[in-house]
């Protein structure tokens, strides 16, 4: 039965459909194995990555590169992609993400570049290029290509941040192509830039074994028209970067090292791009040399760089001609790697001998400190700014501002200094402190003055009334004292009378007595002699009063004249006795003297003295009344006056409270015009200054002060016995 269905050809024709199978198996093996090398030979990885509709991600084909890229076996990304997208830099992640997607949308060439850290912590700087397909289920794939640049990327920063020439050299990579032949077809097809074979025989006969068709993307040109006629391409070559070409080529052929050049070429559309190509040459058996590489369009980034290098020049420019010095300072070795004119005009040095000192030897001994200060700060990535004081190339003294940050520079972490010259800013500064404080000390001169002369206008206007109030009291009370002694003696003389009538006639009549027990003349006879002795008590308080005031006052006295210190104190209690007597709810301040009694009478203003006894013993006062307030204690208030003579050249006179104290923060301030601790309205400030100014500068003697807080205070008062006039 199964004879039946048998299907006989001839051997012949069988063995001819053999032998074309087999020619044809080879032929499809030699071309896998021609694209086979040239993916295992690109430097770089190939890859193919995968979109589903529903966001998942999926990479079906990585070449053998990625080994040199990510560190990682090819079947490793192939389990789980998320390997190779652990690495991606945090910043670098919502940016990737977002051009793939964009990309997916639009079906647009995805291009990028962004920077890895590889498991064995090397940190990279990767380009890719792919170009998307969308497939009939809605998948959208990627052919591209991953490589390695670092190396540009660290000059390119380089070139930013001082653009030093850009040094980018990209590393032979070896890459292991395991893709069928449709695959690798499609994946060389849909890289961004251009994959070649180029052959260059025993005889220097050029050729193109294999161009991509990224060839239109870059020439314009489709492969076929390269491969017919390489000249097409060699005529778009800018005439300038010809010779660089071809020396480039036949450099590599002679070295057999990795081929690596940038040049421009003219598209026959008229477009002009910068090219940058990249293969690994490979010596042949027959002596040819095949370099398997890649040329991509790198014309934006050009463009970007020749901006930076504008962006450089214009930089460099304003180095060379800003007013303020500019110093770029390594901070590992202290050198001073770059000086604007500004910096070394201002210290006195060419340039060249400005880049021979370190910083230490521009800076003044006294600002050593500061320099180390400086570098501790930005090295820590923080600003210094500072006022310094640099010497000069003469020894000259150079007050400057320094302001430093950190940054880096040729690859160095450095400081950018900036040294402005604020001498003649200084000496303007210091001349308009100077005028200032003149002129401070005028005004409060001026203020110190006017308050003095109000307070000696007061105390004049008040010793006039004082004097006047005394004069015309005295009067009155001197006729009411002279006559109480007469009056006595005629009282006493009709009493005495009265009592003899008594004697002679003890049995007067009915009227009379009534009248003696009318006005009770036992008790009148009495209390009469008792009221008369009592007002003279109170005439003789009156006029000591009165002298107590004429003494104070003093107004007579306009030079210095002899005084006993004592009764201008006497005379001063004697006015405050109202203050120190007992009063409801306060108890009574006692005052202890201590009086040396050989004490002479002194050359002195005995009027402007006994303003100074009033003064402290104001404050005395105030003081105790403070304590009192705070205080439990109802006894022990008291001041003590104390007087001595000191080597018969000097007295001294203390007057010492035990009251609330000062405090002593204020101690100093004492004695300045205006100065007060007590409540606002109840004290002007000048009490005390004044009493300084009449015991130091009027009568050449010292007023000073001693107090502990809580315990009490001693003002102390020195006058010469003495006064040399002049």
């Amino acid at each position: 039965m199964l004879a039946e269905h048998l299907v006989t050809i001839p051997k012949a024709e069988y063995e001819s459909m053999t032998e074309k199978i087999k020619q044809l198996q080879s032929s499809v093996n030699a071309l896998e194995a021609r694209l086979q090398g040239l993916a295992d030979n690109v430097p770089g990885m190939i890859y193919q990555f995968c979109l589903n509709p529903d966001g998942t991600t999926s990479i079906p084909y990585v070449s053998s590169g990625c080994q040199q890229i990510y560190e990682v076996e090819p079947h490793c990304i192939h389990k789980d992609s998320e390997v190779i997208n652990s690495m991606v830099h945090p910043d670098d992640t919502a940016l990737l993400d977002k051009t793939i997607l964009e990309s997916a949308q639009t079906l647009d060439k995805w291009e990028l570049e962004w920077r890895i850290k590889t498991p064995s912590g090397v940190e990279k700087w990767l380009q890719g290029f792919s170009q998307p397909e969308l497939q009939a289920d809605n998948l959208v794939v990627w052919y591209g290509c991953i490589i390695d640049i670092t190396q540009r990327k660290q000059a390119e920063i380089e070139l930013a941040q001082i653009n030093e020439k850009l040094q980018a050299n990209v590393q032979e990579k070896t890459l292991e192509l395991q893709l069928s032949q449709e695959r690798l077809l499609r994946l060389a097809d849909k890289v961004p830039g251009m994959l070649y074979e180029y052959r260059l025989d025993a005889q220097m006969n050029s050729s193109f074994p294999y161009i991509s068709s990224g060839s239109h993307l870059i020439y314009e040109l489709n492969p076929s028209q390269i491969q017919e006629n390489e000249e097409i391409i060699q005529k778009q070559v800018h005439p300038d970067d010809a010779d660089k070409l071809i020396e480039a080529i036949y450099r590599s052929a002679q070295t057999l090292e990795q081929w690596d050049c940038s040049w421009r070429i003219t598209t026959p559309s008229g477009k002009q791009k910068w090219l940058q190509g990249t293969s690994t040459p490979i010596l042949q058996e027959d002596n040819s040399i095949l370099w398997y590489g890649c040329v991509i369009d790198i014309t934006k980034r050009q463009q970007i760089e020749t901006k930076l290098r504008q962006k450089e020049a214009q930089y460099r420019n304003i180095f060379e001609i800003i007013n303020d010095g500019l110093l770029v300072i390594d901070l590992e070795t202290k050198a001073i790697l770059a000086a604007n004119p500004a910096a070394c005009k201002m210290h006195g040095y060419s340039k060249a001998e400005f880049l021979e000192l370190t910083p230490l030897d521009c800076v003044h001994s006294s600002s050593h400190k500061q320099l180390t200060e400086f570098f501790a700060i930005v090295s820590s990535g923080k600003t210094f700014d500072a006022t310094v004081i640099d010497i000069g190339k003469d020894g000259s003294i150079i007050d400057v501002e320094v302001r430093g940050s950190y940054f880096v520079y040729d690859g160095k972490p450095c400081a950018l200094a900036t040294v402005r010259d604020i001498r003649k800013q200084k000496q303007a500064e210091e001349k308009l402190q100077k005028q200032a404080k003149t002129l401070q000390l005028a005004l409060r001169k001026i203020k110190s003055t006017q308050a003095k002369l109000v307070q000696s206008e007061k105390m004049s206007s008040l010793g006039q009334m004082v004097a006047g109030v005394a004069h015309e009291i005295n009067n009155p009370v001197n006729f009411i004292h002279g006559n109480l002694k007469p009056a006595c003696e005629y009282v006493q003389d009709l009493l005495r009378v009265l009592t003899l009538y008594q004697q002679h006639y003890p049995q007067p009549d009915a009227e009379i007595q009534a009248e003696i027990q009318a006005i009770e003349l036992d008790f009148l006879q009495e209390d009469l002699i008792k009221i008369l002795k009592s007002m003279q008590e109170g005439t003789t308080r009156i006029r000591e009063i009165v002298l107590s005031l004429r003494n104070f006052s003093r107004l007579d006295e306009a030079d210095f004249k002899k005084a006993n210190i004592h009764e201008g104190i006497d005379s001063t209690l004697m006015i405050l006795n109202n203050r120190l007597k007992l009063k409801p709810g306060s108890p009574e301040i006692q005052i202890v003297k201590e009086y040396d009694t050989s004490l002479p009478a002194i050359d002195c203003y005995a009027g402007q003295l006994n303003q100074v006894f009033m003064n402290i013993l104001l404050n005395a006062i105030d003081a105790l009344e403070d304590k009192m307030k705070n205080s439990k204690n109802i006894h022990n208030y008291q001041i003590t006056i104390s007087t001595k003579l000191i080597q018969s050249k000097f007295i001294r006179i203390t007057i010492a409270d035990n009251g609330c104290g000062i405090p002593t923060k204020v101690q100093t301030k004492l004695f300045d015009p205006f100065f007060t601790t007590k409540e606002v309205g109840k004290g002007t400030g000048l009490g005390l200054s004044i009493s300084y100014q009449i015991v130091v500068e009027k009568h050449r003697g010292k007023l000073y002060c001693y107090s502990k807080p809580a315990k009490g205070t001693e003002f102390v008062i020195e006058i010469p016995v003495f006064q040399v006039k002049g």
